[in-house]
This record gives C-alpha cells, sequence and structure tokens, in this order.
C-alpha cells in the first residue's frame, strides 16, 4: 500500500508506506494525527505511524497522481483540517 502525503507546515510531500491497511490505517491515523494541534513528520511521528516513508519532489507527486499509483492520500496540517482518504 502507498499512501501519498501532502505536509503543508513543512511544504512537503512525502510517499508512505504503512504496515497496515484499511480500518487499522484509518484508526491508526485518527489516533496519532488528529489528536495533535498541528502536524510536521518527524522521525517521532514516522516511528508512531510506521512503514516506510520517503520525501519526493513536486514533480515525484505529480508522477504518482498522474499514474494512480497510489492506495490513498493524506493531507497532514493542524487537527481539524487533516484527513486520510482511501481510494478504492
Amino acid at each position: 500500500m502507498q499512501v501519498l502525503v501532502e505536509e503543508e507546515y513543512g511544504f512537503a510531500h512525502w510517499l508512505w508506506k504503512p504496515e497496515v491497511e484499511g480500518e487499522d490505517l484509518v484508526r491508526l491515523f485518527q489516533q496519532v494525527v488528529l489528536t495533535n494541534e498541528k502536524f510536521f513528520v518527524d522521525e517521532n511521528y514516522k516511528k508512531r505511524l510506521g512503514g516506510t516513508w520517503t520525501g519526493i519532489d513536486y514533480e515525484k507527486r505529480q508522477e504518482i497522481i498522474d499514474s494512480d499509483e497510489f492506495d490513498a492520500y493524506a493531507h497532514l496540517h493542524e487537527s481539524d483540517d487533516s484527513y486520510l482518504t482511501l481510494r478504492t
């Protein structure tokens, strides 16, 4: 599973390959991300969310979007506007 991640505060894009999928991934995201007022991807959060994290540039992000090679999309900012959307 691949999650395309947009980190607003860090002005960064990530390709996250989590260790869990489906509803387990949604629950994990809610527990880790939605309980924090502001969210930055750092080593602490990478460890708490698990999986592998690869920083990508805007061009690579667009390439992934155009190729449809991702299973979910996450927007990380603050607890009231961060979200994870699973693609079906």
